[in-house]
């Protein structure tokens, strides 16, 4: 770092910093799946989507951006965020629906061997 970096001197590198550890905070929330993790992980999905699309934009115009190739990545991310966020309860709805079938199934097998004992 040059002792002269305006960035450094007013400290802007810290809110650069808060926004990561949130980033990140946001993504541990969602992976422990308590009530409002599917908002939770469409909001961080469509942070990372916006700030990848703010980094393929300014490339490396300004200090610290992600350059285009992290901005690729953090798109992905993003829509990665969201597909998860979406899909989840709809295939755990559907899981959930096909597992008490069975379990009724195999009850009704048990018992039916159980009488023909």
């Amino acid at each position: 770092m040059s002792e002269g970096d305006a960035h450094a001197l007013v400290l802007h590198w810290i809110g650069s910093v808060l926004l990561m550890a949130l980033l990140v905070l946001a993504g541990v929330l969602s992976a422990t799946r308590r009530p409002g993790w599917e908002a939770l992980g469409i909001i961080t999905g469509v942070t990372y989507c916006f700030l990848g699309v703010t980094a393929m934009i300014l490339q490396d115009a300004y200090a610290g951006s992600w350059s285009g190739g992290l901005g690729l990545i953090a798109i992905i991310a993003g829509v990665w965020y969201i597909i998860i966020s979406l899909r989840e309860p709809i295939c755990s709805g559907w899981l959930r629906e096909h597992t008490q079938s069975l379990q009724s199934q195999l009850r009704n097998l048990c018992s039916a061997a159980r009488q023909a004992l």
